[in-house]
């Protein structure tokens, strides 16, 4: 794995090349629903497993883990080809200055409970409480390698490259974020919030069947984008899984669609 430092340089990731030593083909089982949220706290990253061999170490302060092989590519590329045939994607209408502006990618948002808040841009997110099954098997892989469970997963569409994100950080009600790829490589950037002496922005590759995982520290000191690549003309559907604590109700266990 390369990974661009600020002039551009391209250096080697070398403290990620192991990878999880986890079956990649979907289980036949049942697939049990997520267990409601752990109580956590910020001495021990909200609950998350030791993932020290695949801390990004450029990023001192906050915890970003990255596992560019978490799923093999044949399963990344079956994922995507599941989650892109849902029926609940649409095109959020922001605001913006002002003026209502239709974005250019699609999303899809799935939670726990009816009362968990996602709104951004003025748009407050349509949620699904009924979970298809391919992302219950998808957020049952995720879980169960991190440790931890989550309430609420985004899915994000990028036909190509001409479709991006811009530059934020999210809110602090949400304690631990873990991302995956699917699909077409982007590059993905993380800038400090302030300019910092010796503090430079960083950027690599999400590869298909990537993860990365964003824990203490990174919301307040850092904001992350994935910007225009005209070059990139393919697909790419990212996931990514939230701990929202700030719930007025009871945290419930996700229900399956069928």
């Amino acid at each position: 794995m390369l990974k661009l430092d600020s002039s551009g340089k391209k250096r080697k990731f070398d403290h990620l090349k192991d990878t999880p030593d986890a079956s990649d083909s979907p289980s036949t089982e049942e697939v049990q629903q997520p267990k409601q949220l752990r109580s956590s706290s910020s001495s021990d990253n909200y609950g998350l497993r030791n993932l020290d061999k695949w801390k990004v170490p450029q990023i001192r302060t906050g915890e970003v883990f990255f596992i560019p092989e978490f799923i093999s590519e044949d399963l990344a590329n079956e994922w995507l080809e599941s989650l892109d045939n849902l029926d609940t994607w649409y095109h959020p209408v922001l605001k913006v200055y002002g003026k209502e502006k239709i974005q250019s990618r699609s999303i899809a948002a799935y939670a726990t409970d009816e009362q968990i808040p996602v709104k951004y841009s003025g748009h407050l997110v349509n949620l699904h409480l009924e979970y298809p099954m391919v992302l219950l098997q998808i957020q049952k892989k995720v879980e169960d390698f991190l440790g931890v469970s989550f309430n609420h997963v985004m899915l994000n569409k990028y036909q190509s490259g001409n479709e991006y994100i811009g530059k934020h950080r999210d809110t602090k009600e949400n304690n631990l974020i873990a991302s995956l790829s699917l699909g077409a490589e982007r590059t993905f950037i993380m800038s400090p919030n302030k300019t910092l002496s010796g503090v430079e922005k960083f950027s690599w590759k999400l590869l298909n069947g990537s993860i990365l995982v964003m824990g203490k520290g990174v919301q307040d000191n850092w904001k992350h984008e994935i910007p225009k690549e005209p070059s990139v003309k393919t697909k790419r559907i990212s996931l990514t899984f939230r701990q929202i604590t700030e719930v007025k109700t009871t945290i419930k266990r996700p229900r399956s669609s069928r």
